[in-house]
């Protein structure tokens, strides 16, 4: 009786508002319980899923739950900042998309071990179990929220919910952070290590924007090969395997000390994401269910979007050189290793491709059963998943997806961006790929001035006993991001790729591979220096000896310290043998400078660029004379340079100082002459083999070259 009048008391002592906040709470504690009798009492069990639970990591909530016994069962998600308790309430709710029955399982794991894997997603623990459901969502507002679990069988969604079943009965509390791999696994291949980690997409990326796809979620794996590199700065190398391959293949074929990171980029449903992604209406989870091409919808690239998430991650956690990263693909890796190359430029040094594709919309290959044209295997598949290319549907960058893919396009548009030293090697005789598309791109090269390395012969896709040219031309981590290089375009030493056809133009060739430069480029505040060179090249059986001269159009490229701005006359000066034998002034219009027609030596000239406002600026009073090239059957050019106007004399002389022939005698005009000797006397007749020298007399200056007539 006294403890009834002591609690009395004490009941007496609280405020009102006391009372009130405890009777909500008891009030709300037996309505939880009467929704959850009830649901239980008139719902069937196995209508909706158990034991909803959230895992918080890295700005991402892990749900996981016990499936419903329906193996064809669809789960839909939700979520909200106030508890979700009845299904009245979903309409309201922040819709994050679905997944199927299967969405715990590791597919690209699965499909590399011919078993099925399941998903790891909190390190230290093991993976998750065949009959777990799983869903990612991403955080994008700080704050306490709600998640709800709905089922769908045969397009009905069963929207009952049962507090601590399908609807969590305590919030999370999110912060906004960059998600982040999970690791999976460590395993041996070979004698070698890798490790293995899982990248996770949600299809909602951002506050009140749609869905990427309409299943919530994409998850791809990928292979890291630390080789041994546990401190200082290390290359890093992204490899973009070829359709057929996966991210296994070469994990662990290094040449140096760089680091490999292997992605993979198949989807749930068993197609792959081009290295890409796909229509916000094509279904990833069943791909057979994709009859019909879409006429509207977005094509996002969330598998681009897991390769930056990629190199943050790396660059965050691994000894990694930030200007070096570069990216590697052969066949369908090309596509990614390419178009990533070229819509985030600024973070790769230099990109090596083969089996390349350029441009994904063209469709009119000469022969007829390229994968790619119309109506042809590949690209009925990208029909589906893109859209077709008449319709050029809208990609999320905001662009329009066939012109972000097609590299003539992008590179013509996007002239001024500092694109990466690229590498190429296709085949005349690849029916995948085509060969078509890369004589239009070989072309465009000379107006869009990226420069690179561009190689074909007769090889088949994959390679096959018609090839020619070896690998050994191109060394993919010489180049780096912070380095400035020269670009060249309209070389002449270019062999004719022909009109598209496999029968024409040269059976082998390269665009720009005989021109190279050495690394100790200058390039500061005053001037921009580069010595250029030709180079033999390597075939598989012997060398393609380079010619002794070539003109070329350069363009610097990737410039870190000599700034340009629009209205700025720059001087440049082409120097052979320490001599001048080019020069020029050209005004900076913006985007970027190219000067034309300059000669290269294959024993090195030197260009170098100034600002003609400073007391830099060049000196042009210097004459030279050069004969390109010096050893010679037929003919050969000789060139030489007037500081002002004035009378000068170009002579032939034998090896015993008899005069041959009087080439030029006569007033010239100022800057850069040149004239033909065609190996013959004054009278016309053919010279002999043998040793001559060129002199060329300005005023009281007399130079001499010698050249060598052979058989």
């Amino acid at each position: 009786m006294k403890d009834c009048i002591a609690y009395q008391s004490q009941v007496k002592s609280y405020s009102s508002t006391a009372v009130n906040n405890n009777y909500r709470w008891l009030l709300s504690i037996l309505i939880i319980v009467f929704i959850q009798q009830t649901a239980s009492s008139i719902v069937p069990p196995d209508s909706y899923v158990n034991n909803l639970n959230a895992y918080k990591n890295n700005g991402q909530v892990f749900l996981t739950w016990q499936n419903v016994q329906n193996q064809s069962a669809y789960y839909k998600v939700y979520r909200s900042a106030t508890a979700i308790t009845t299904g009245a309430q979903l309409i309201n709710c922040e819709y994050l998309g679905y997944t199927n029955s299967v969405s715990s399982l590791d597919y690209d794991l699965s499909r590399h071990d011919g078993v099925d894997r399941y998903f790891v997603i909190q390190q230290g623990n093991g993976p998750l179990n065949s009959g777990t459901g799983l869903f990612v969502a991403t955080t994008l507002t700080n704050g306490n929220y709600y998640y709800a679990v709905t089922t769908v069988v045969n397009g009905t969604e069963e929207v009952t919910l049962v507090p601590g079943a399908n609807t969590l009965q305590i919030p999370v509390a999110e912060t906004v952070s960059a998600p982040q791999p999970v690791f999976q696994q460590t395993r041996a291949v070979g004698s070698k290590t890798i490790e293995i980690y899982t990248n996770f997409i949600s299809s909602k990326y951002a506050v009140g924007m749609p869905l990427m796809n309409k299943a919530g979620f994409i998850a791809n794996d990928f292979i890291l090969f630390r080789n041994n590199a546990t401190s200082g700065k290390h290359p890093l190398r992204i490899r973009f395997h070829g359709g057929g391959g996966d991210f296994f293949l070469n994990s662990t074929s290094v040449q140096g000390d760089e680091l490999n990171i292997n992605p993979d980029h198949f989807l749930p449903g068993g197609k792959n994401a081009y290295w890409w992604g796909a229509n916000e209406n094509f279904n990833i989870l069943d791909s057979d269910s994709n009859e019909s091409s879409p006429i509207n919808g977005v094509n996002y690239d969330f598998s681009q979007q897991q390769i930056s998430r990629i190199i943050n991650w790396a660059i965050a956690n691994l000894p990694v050189d930030t200007n070096r990263i570069y990216l590697e693909g052969s066949s369908m890796g090309s596509i990614g290793a390419y178009f990533y190359a070229l819509r985030y430029p600024e973070r790769i040094a230099a990109v090596k491709l083969s089996g390349s594709v350029f441009d994904l919309s063209f469709q009119d290959d000469f022969y007829p059963g390229c994968t790619l044209n119309e109506g042809n295997m590949n690209r009925l598949d990208g029909d589906k998943q893109f859209g077709k290319v008449n319709a050029n549907l809208s990609a999320n960058s905001g662009l329009q997806f066939f012109d972000q893919l097609n590299g003539n396009w992008y590179t013509d548009t996007y002239k001024e961006k500092d694109y990466p030293v690229i590498y190429s090697i296709n085949g005349k005789n690849d029916t995948v790929v085509g060969w078509t598309e890369k004589t239009i791109y070989y072309e465009t090269l000379n107006t869009t001035h990226i420069g690179g390395y561009y190689f074909w012969d007769r090889r088949k896709h994959g390679g096959g006993t018609l090839t020619t040219w070896s690998d050994e031309n191109f060394n993919l981590f010489r180049y780096r991001r912070n380095v400035s290089f020269p670009a060249f375009s309209n070389c002449s030493t270019n062999e004719d790729y022909g009109n598209g056809s496999a029968a024409s133009g040269e059976d082998y060739g390269t665009v720009n591979g005989f021109l190279d430069w050495k690394d100790n480029v200058t390039d500061n505040a005053a001037l921009w220096k580069v010595k250029v060179f030709l180079r033999d090249l390597d075939k598989i059986n012997g060398i393609a000896v380079a010619p002794e001269f070539c003109t070329v159009d350069v363009t610097p490229r990737r410039l870190q310290n000599f700034k340009m701005e629009p209205g700025d006359a720059v001087d440049w000066l082409v120097e052979h043998d320490g001599l001048a034998i080019q020069s020029g002034t050209l005004e900076f219009e913006g985007g970027i400078l190219t000067i034309p027609g300059i000669m290269v030596y294959k024993d090195t000239i030197t260009i170098t660029l100034t600002h003609a406002t400073t007391e830099d600026t060049i000196d042009r009073n210097i004459s030279g004379v050069t004969v390109i090239p010096n050893i010679f059957v037929g003919n050969t050019t000789i060139h030489w340079i007037m500081p002002e106007q004035g009378r000068c004399t170009v002579t032939v002389f034998d090896f015993q100082g008899r005069v041959i022939k009087t080439m030029f005698a006569a007033e010239s005009g100022e800057g850069l002459q040149q004239l033909v000797w065609h190996a013959d006397d004054a009278k016309g007749n053919p010279a002999r083999p043998g040793i001559y020298f060129i002199r060329l007399q300005t005023g009281n200056t007399v130079e001499t070259k010698k050249c060598v007539i052979t058989r």
